[in-house]
């Protein structure tokens, strides 16, 4: 996990390799302290990150919610086709967006 903070308000995480089951407990934990920074936005930009497991999953849908909470937003950004699929298949892309690039997941382009 690659972090990249953009002022106070925006919180860039990259993901990388597998999102699998062995890489959720200590995903959550980064997770939830960079939620404690109380960012306006996150983004997961995953366009390194070439498997998401259903654990996995919840960790997104946990990490959605702790934002909500504090008044932030969840964008998800740059999924390959196959980790896009499994969103699509889950109806993630119901209620997380879902953009092309971080660029897009930040209205920079």
């Amino acid at each position: 996990m690659v972090i990249d903070r953009r002022g106070e308000a925006v919180i860039v995480v990259a993901l990388r390799g597998a999102f699998d089951g062995a890489a959720c407990d200590e995903a959550l934990t980064e997770l939830t302290a960079l939620v404690e920074e109380r960012p306006r936005t996150m983004v997961l930009d995953l366009a390194q990150c070439v498997y998401v497991a259903s654990l996995a999953l919840g960790v997104i849908l946990q990490t959605m919610q702790m934002l909500q909470r504090h008044g932030g937003v969840l964008r998800l950004a740059a999924p390959s086709a196959a980790v896009l699929s499994v969103f699509e298949a889950v109806h993630f892309t119901r209620s997380i967006q879902v953009d092309g690039s971080v660029s897009a997941a930040l209205g920079e382009g």
